[in-house]
């Protein structure tokens, strides 16, 4: 039995809603909610829409901080951090200096 778009929508919906609730007691109810949210929403998508929308800055950058975060955690880990504390650190002091940075 083929669902519809709109039906296939709407299951997507309420599964993203059950994630959302599951959240604070269990992890492994959240993570069941998220595959099966993630199989009625993929034959929902509008490639070419989501690719417009990824080809812009505010629809891009979020993507790609996201896919640095999770480059980051699994295979850097904590020497990722200190080097973004760092630059923090660093990036605090010329502000509160006053110098300007040359570029």
């Amino acid at each position: 039995m083929a669902l519809g778009r709109e039906r296939t929508a709407r299951i997507a919906d309420v599964l993203a809603v059950a994630l959302a609730i599951s959240l604070p007691w269990s992890v492994s109810l959240t993570w069941i909610f998220f595959g099966l949210w993630l199989l009625a929403l993929v034959p929902t998508l509008n490639v070419a829409g989501l690719r417009r929308v990824v080809a812009t800055p505010a629809g891009g950058l979020p993507v790609l901080f996201w896919m640095l975060g999770l480059v980051g955690v699994y295979t850097v880990g904590s020497v990722f951090h200190v080097l973004l504390v760092a630059a923090i650190v660093l990036f605090l002091i010329g502000l509160v200096s006053g110098r300007r940075a040359v570029v």
